[in-house]
């Protein structure tokens, strides 16, 4: 009768089976992490757009005088976000004068602004 040693076959089955927990534990926690980290970048949108909306106003509430260069009465808002503010800037259809980036309040009063017309 012939006996056969399995010692070395469970060996190797059990170091096998410590080897797939240990990859499929590193893929639970990956899993964890990524929805973690997909959450929080979730979470920094929604704060963004929170401070953006805040910001917000109506440009037609000021009083924009037509392009000073060649009289278009068409003239452009360009915003670009900085961090957390909004920066606006006036530009003409027409001819692409425009002003510097700045709050609402500047940009029209620098656009507005005329050298030859006499304050009254």
């Amino acid at each position: 009768m012939i006996t056969l040693d399995l010692t070395v076959f469970e060996d190797c089955c059990s170091w096998f089976l410590c080897c797939a927990a240990i990859v499929g534990l590193a893929f639970v926690v990956g899993e964890i992490l990524l929805h973690c980290g997909s959450y929080l970048i979730e979470r920094l949108k929604l704060r963004h757009f929170k401070a953006k909306v805040k910001i917000k106003f109506n440009m037609s509430d000021f009083n924009i005088k037509p392009c000073p260069f060649c009289g278009c009465r068409h003239i452009k808002v360009v915003n670009k976000h900085f961090l957390k503010f909004e920066q606006f800037a006036l530009k003409c259809a027409a001819c692409d004068m425009g002003t510097s980036f700045g709050s609402a309040a500047y940009i029209v009063s620098s656009w507005n602004n005329r050298a030859n017309e006499s304050e009254d």
